[in-house]
């Protein structure tokens, strides 16, 4: 059975219980206050009876009965009683519903109190041929008790009195159950459409995807609602983040104030995916990116972050980037040797043996001095690869590369990996590049001087300055000088320099400089 039908059925049923039983009371209630209201009135009725001077002149003085019985009926016929009986103190009747009980003793019973204590009372007579309310009223003449009134309403009068709110009361149940029904459907289609119409096995199910989701996804999920607090987080998030693996319920702001700013800061951005960055403790850079999460009707109710180690990006973004460079450097290199090969083929075939032999000495010159200086200044292995790598491609490019003579590199400052040095080193070779494509005789020098202390790097080219209105945006994500607005290379060379607590400058003179310090 669906879920929605269950909970309309349930919600019905108890309800409709309820219901049952309260109108159960109240139809007593009516029945019990509606007799309680004849047993007064016919009371008050007999007693008013009982005072009247015909009744009482009529005991004292035994008058003839049917003068009583004629003055009773008159009397009734103008009420809604059924009997009014009269009699002396010896229970015989002066008045009777049928003139065959005159002159005889009263036998129904009820009459003992009235009669032997002179008290006025009300019942509720029972019995095989009738069910009355009765009133019991002593008469009096003077100070001696001279008889009885007693005063009777048929059951079934009673029932009349009490149809019309037992009508009323009925309808009303009617209406109740029907306005039940009505709101227990209601409320099972409100909470089908709350859980997206989901089943409490594909709850559950989903409930346990998500948590085997969040446990093996190997980056860092991290979810808050409006107001900042915690609505879940994985491990990988807790120890990216310092924070502890049972978050969920606390404010966000307790244990990392960066990243609740940046998350509020895109929730009243209402953008749906924002990239940011942010240290932890200093050293520990963290890539975020942000998606906010909408309700069914599409109000923003949270966001959700995804966290990665910055470090662990560039890794993969490094290793990325060495295979594509690699291969350019392999085809660089083959296109570059054919190139080479072809020139000496002409030589030879035109005779010009002594020029061919120059020509392989000055290339092989060339190879041999960029070679050795690799080789004996430049001790990582990862920088010289690279360098080696650019100097293949710039040189297919038709641009010079050249390597300070001074340049040295035997060892690297603390914390600086040989990663971080390639990034910053490649990203500032591929910019000025970048920045020599429309230029003539172009060229780029790079210096590198590095020990336990201190890595210094220049990088010149003698492309054309950077223009006065893009001088700001030099390390923005979007500033390139491809023109596609797409850059991110400034952008991560600033990023490993302020986390190592570098300075990076540039200025225009006759090209461009770079001038990096860790």
């Amino acid at each position: 059975m669906r879920l929605h039908i269950k909970i309309m059925i349930m919600f019905s049923s108890v309800l409709i219980i309820v219901i049952g039983v309260l109108s159960v009371i109240a139809f007593k209630h009516i029945d019990t206050t509606l007799e309680d209201q004849l047993s007064v009135s016919t009371l008050d009725m007999a007693i008013t009876v009982a005072s009247m001077t015909e009744i009482k002149e009529g005991l004292k003085y035994h008058e003839n009965y049917e003068d009583i019985q004629a003055f009773i009926e008159v009397f009734r016929k103008d009420t809604r009683y059924h009997y009014i009986i009269v009699m002396d103190m010896n229970g015989i009747q002066y008045s009777y519903p049928y003139t065959t009980g005159i002159g005889k003793p009263y036998k129904n019973g009820g009459e003992t109190r009235v009669l032997e204590e002179g008290v006025s009372y009300s019942n509720y007579d029972r019995n095989e041929l009738i069910s009355a309310v009765q009133g019991f009223a002593p008469v009096f003449h003077g100070d001696e008790q001279v008889g009885a009134v007693l005063i009777g309403l048929l059951s079934d009068d009673i029932q009349q009195e009490n149809v019309k709110s037992r009508r009323n009361l009925e309808w009303m149940l009617v209406f109740s159950v029907c306005v039940v029904i009505g709101v227990a459907y209601l409320l099972s289609v409100s909470i089908k459409r709350s859980i997206f119409g989901l089943e409490p096995k594909e709850i559950a199910m989903l409930l346990s995807e998500k948590e085997l989701i969040l446990k093996s996804i190997n980056r860092g999920i991290l979810a808050i609602d409006l107001k900042g607090y915690v609505l879940l987080n994985n491990h990988v998030a807790s120890d990216l983040l310092d924070l502890p693996r049972e978050a969920e319920g606390e404010n966000l702001s307790k244990y990392n104030e960066a990243l609740m700013t940046i998350m509020q800061s895109d929730i009243l951005s209402e953008a749906d995916i924002n990239d940011s960055e942010i240290i932890i403790g200093g050293a520990r850079r963290l890539m975020i990116k942000t998606c906010l999460m909408r309700n069914a009707a599409q109000e923003i109710v949270g966001a959700i972050a995804s966290v990665e180690d910055y470090s662990v990006v560039m890794r993969m973004a490094e290793d990325i980037t060495n295979y594509k460079e690699i291969n350019d450097s392999l085809r660089a290199q083959n296109h570059e040797f054919m190139n080479k090969l072809h020139t000496v083929s002409g030589l030879i075939q035109l005779g010009n043996y002594e020029e061919a032999i120059n020509y392989i000495d000055n290339v092989a010159k060339l190879t041999q001095k960029f070679s050795l200086i690799l080789k004996d200044q430049i001790m990582d292995s990862k920088v010289a690869g690279l360098l080696l790598s650019k100097y293949n491609i710039l040189k297919e490019a038709k641009v010079e590369f050249y390597i300070d003579k001074s340049s040295y590199l035997k060892a690297l400052p603390k914390d600086l990996t040989s990663d971080d040095l390639c990034s910053i080193i490649g990203n500032i070779m591929d910019n000025s590049y970048q920045a020599l494509i429309h230029q003539e005789d172009p060229s780029i020098q790079l210096l590198i001087i590095s020990d336990k202390k201190e890595c210094h790097i220049d990088v010149y080219n003698n492309g054309p300055a950077i223009e006065a209105q893009k001088q700001e945006d030099v390390y923005e994500k979007t500033f390139t000088t491809k023109g596609s607005g797409h850059g991110m290379g400034m952008a991560i060379v600033k990023n490993i320099i302020d986390a190592h607590n570098g300075t990076i400058t540039w200025e225009n003179n006759e090209g461009v400089w770079w001038h990096v310090t860790i």
